[in-house]
C-alpha cells in the first residue's frame, strides 16, 4: 500500500540557488522510490550507507544560476528511498573544489540562496499547485515550509504569498562535507505529509 502512494507522490526537486521548474507544465522528471530493506543511518555518508545499495540515482540536472537551462556544472546524485513509515532523500553534490563549498547559516530556516544547499518540494496532492518544501546546506541546516498557488509572491521569511516557513514539520537531516563535495540524507515521515 505504503509503495503505492509513493509512486503517485509527485517530487520536484531544486538545485542550488533556485527552482527547478519555471512553472511551465513541461513534463516534470519521473524517478522511482527505491524500497529500502534496511534503513539509513542519517549521518550524511549516503555512499558509505549499505541502505542506499541498489537504489538508482537521479542525475542529469540543471543549472538555475548562472546560466539557467545549462548542463549542471558538477555531477549531482539524488537517492529516493522509502520504509514503512518514511520517506528517506540523499543527495550526493560532488565537487571538484571542495574546500570551496560555502555556508553562510544554520539557523533552521535561514535562505539557502547564497550558500551551497539542495531543496525539493513534494507535491503530494499532485495538483502543481500545493506541497511542501525541504532542503538543507553543508552544514545540516533544517529548511522547510509549505508552499501554497505555485509559490506566487515573494518567498520571505515568516511566508507570504506562497511559502510559508512558520510551519515546521518534525523531520531529521544531517549533512557531511568530504573530499568529493558534500551529501546528505533526510528522513521525512509520512505522518508529516499530505498525499
Amino acid at each position: 500500500m505504503r509503495s503505492a502512494l509513493l509512486c503517485g507522490l509527485g517530487l520536484l526537486l531544486i538545485g542550488t540557488h533556485g527552482f527547478a521548474q519555471t512553472g511551465d507544465l513541461s513534463p516534470r522528471p519521473v524517478a522511482r522510490a527505491h524500497a529500502l530493506t534496511i534503513e539509513p543511518v542519517i549521518d550524511g555518508h549516503v555512499l558509505d550507507d549499505p541502505a542506499w545499495r541498489g537504489a538508482e540515482p537521479i542525475t542529469g540536472f540543471q543549472q538555475i544560476q548562472p546560466n539557467a537551462g545549462a548542463p549542471a556544472s558538477q555531477k549531482t546524485e539524488v537517492f529516493i528511498g522509502f520504509t514503512a513509515t518514511a520517506l528517506h532523500i540523499a543527495v550526493v553534490a560532488y565537487d571538484d573544489e571542495p574546500q570551496g563549498i560555502i555556508t553562510t547559516d544554520a539557523r533552521r530556516d535561514s535562505s539557502l540562496d547564497d550558500t551551497d544547499s539542495f531543496r525539493i518540494i513534494i507535491d503530494g496532492l499532485l495538483d502543481r499547485q500545493n506541497g511542501y518544501v525541504f532542503g538543507t546546506n553543508p552544514s545540516s541546516m533544517m529548511f522547510d515550509g509549505q508552499v501554497s498557488r505555485e509559490g506566487s509572491g515573494q518567498f520571505i521569511p515568516g511566508g507570504s504569498d506562497g511559502l510559508n516557513l512558520n510551519w515546521d514539520a518534525p523531520w531529521t537531516v544531517k549533512a557531511s562535507v568530504s573530499d568529493i563535495g558534500w551529501s546528505a540524507e533526510m528522513e521525512i515521515p509520512f505522518t508529516s505529509l499530505r498525499y
